[in-house]
């Protein structure tokens, strides 16, 4: 049965304290490190978070980091709070972020994605991302149950 949709709206991580504790949060339970400086983040030309938010500027859902790059950007992580999960909020961050980068001249999206995170690269392959190479040993070995290796997948904008 599928979950009923969220309500909520996506944009540019600002220097809102609350939002950018609740980024590290959830940072902190999906990831095994950190994907990202978030209080950095807000300052750089070069550093994007997007996050998805409950209406009226509530619960931050969910989180975008990426690096811009000459003409590539890198997403760092993505990463969508458990109870969110399943309904649209990290398809909507990375749907955000390909479109403003596109906007701004981006030539290409790249990331990557655990070999063992079926559900992620579902995700990505969805959107249009394509597998263009194995990472071998891009993870420590205690970041996902042993499993070493990542996908670099990538859009061409």
């Amino acid at each position: 049965m599928a979950r009923a949709p969220h309500v909520f709206t996506v944009e540019p991580l600002g220097p809102d304290t609350l939002a950018i504790v609740q980024c590290v949060a959830i940072d902190a339970d999906v990831f095994p490190y950190p994907s990202a400086d978030f209080a950095s983040s807000v300052r750089s030309r070069r550093d994007r978070v997007w996050i998805a938010r409950e209406p009226e500027r509530a619960r931050v859902l969910g989180f975008l980091s990426a690096h811009v790059g000459d003409q590539v950007v890198r997403v760092q992580g993505l990463a969508v709070d458990r109870a969110s999960r399943q309904r649209g909020v990290g398809r909507a961050l990375l749907r955000a972020c390909v479109r403003s980068e596109l906007t701004a001249g981006a030539q290409a999206v790249e990331l990557a994605v655990s070999v063992v995170n079926r559900a992620a690269i579902a995700l990505y392959a969805s959107e249009g991302f394509a597998v263009v190479r194995r990472l071998r040993d891009h993870y420590p070995a205690r970041a996902y149950g042993g499993q070493c290796d990542a996908f670099c997948m990538r859009l061409d904008l």
